[in-house]
């Protein structure tokens, strides 16, 4: 598969240039109606509903947090722009930085995060995605009550997913946990959720999914390498709702058929099955540069570029006319940066060409 490119005009003149980012604010009944229509393709309870309420918290806690801030899950009452209804989000949703729903979920790589938007609890939200920060109300939403003892799971039955994930959340991603490294590439983890009165809230202790009794992946090749994080985690378990993530040690083979098998226990010994089949495809190659500034001083252009890149690996490419540079992008959290690239003074185009496919 080809490189695939992110472009930008860096416009030297006398002056410093330091260009405004262009976020592009998503409506909440927008990122509602999509993650409503990601759960209803794997196979997971619809029809979540919005929280004004809950929405105007995110937004206030957006505000807040800005461009520069880190993203906090307690908010000190001394923040500029605190609000009761941001501290309220703050403690109570998912966060993200970046380019938003505009492009795309912005957890679709994120497995914990993503576990607790796809909660079969889950019933109404709150959300705002405004100036780059994207916050979704998760916890005081899991209201919804099944009568049946199911498992619920993503990637779902018959769906079609990326043979390989670089997962990235912080503090830590399933692959680092497990000790496959911060930014391993893997197959796609699986999440699987428990739903039904063998996971009652009410009932306290009993029903906590507390061990994976089974977990299997079968491709063409025959069994497939898999670990496990189930929500009993002592470290990340307080942030995972009542089931397992299964992530395979290596990425899968683009277009073939897997089939899975996970068998969770409850305190009680109450045991819950599912078997399903999903497919694969090429891992993506897209690179998109989300933000670039520049400064001049004494004939020079400095430059600083973030971009995100699927397929890992990046390099900037800086040319004007005939003269071209490279510089190697490095990982920062989610984002691949280059901070303080020198060129001579001039027009000069900037692209980050990802790593290919892996």
């Amino acid at each position: 598969m080809p490189r695939a490119h992110g472009c930008a005009a860096l416009g030297a003149a006398l002056l410093a240039l330091t260009p405004a980012v262009g976020w592009a604010n998503t409506p909440a009944t927008e990122q509602i109606a999509q993650l409503n229509a990601l759960r209803s393709a794997h196979g997971f309870p619809a029809g979540l509903v919005e929280n004004p309420e809950w929405s105007r918290g995110c937004a206030d806690l957006a505000a807040a947090l800005g461009t520069d801030r880190p993203l906090v899950h307690l908010l000190d009452p001394a923040t500029v722009g605190y609000t009761p209804g941001a501290d309220f989000a703050a403690r109570s949703s998912v966060l993200a930085r970046g380019s938003g729903w505009g492009v795309a979920n912005p957890w679709l790589t994120a497995p914990f995060h993503l576990m607790q938007l796809l909660s079969p609890q889950l019933s109404e939200l709150g959300a705002a995605d405004l100036g780059g920060v994207q916050c979704m109300t998760t916890w005081p939403g899991f209201t919804r009550r099944s009568t049946v003892n199911a498992l619920f799971a993503f990637p779902g039955p018959g769906s079609v997913v990326d043979a390989g994930v670089v997962a990235t959340e912080s503090p830590s991603s399933p692959s680092d946990l497990l000790g496959l490294g911060p930014e391993a590439l893997t197959g796609p983890n699986l999440i699987v959720l428990a739903d039904g009165p063998w996971v009652d809230p009410q009932r306290g202790e009993l029903t906590y999914v507390n061990t994976v009794t089974d977990a299997q992946l079968v491709g063409p090749d025959g069994p497939v390498e898999v670990r496990v994080i189930p929500s009993s985690d002592p470290t990340v378990g307080p942030v995972m709702p009542e089931g397992a993530i299964i992530v395979p040690v290596r990425p899968l083979r683009a277009g073939q058929v897997y089939s899975a098998r996970v068998e969770l226990e409850n305190a009680e010994g109450a045991r819950v099955a599912s078997t399903w089949s999903f497919g694969t495809q090429s891992i993506p190659n897209r690179v998109t540069l989300v933000e670039t500034s520049w400064r001049q001083h004494a004939g020079e252009l400095t430059v600083d570029v973030a971009a995100t890149s699927e397929a890992g690996d990046p390099v900037l490419q800086l040319r004007s006319g005939s003269d071209v540079r490279e510089v190697a992008f490095t990982r920062s959290g989610g984002f691949w940066e280059v901070d303080g690239a020198v060129v001579p003074a001039g027009p000069w185009t900037a692209c980050a060409t990802s790593g290919g496919d892996p």
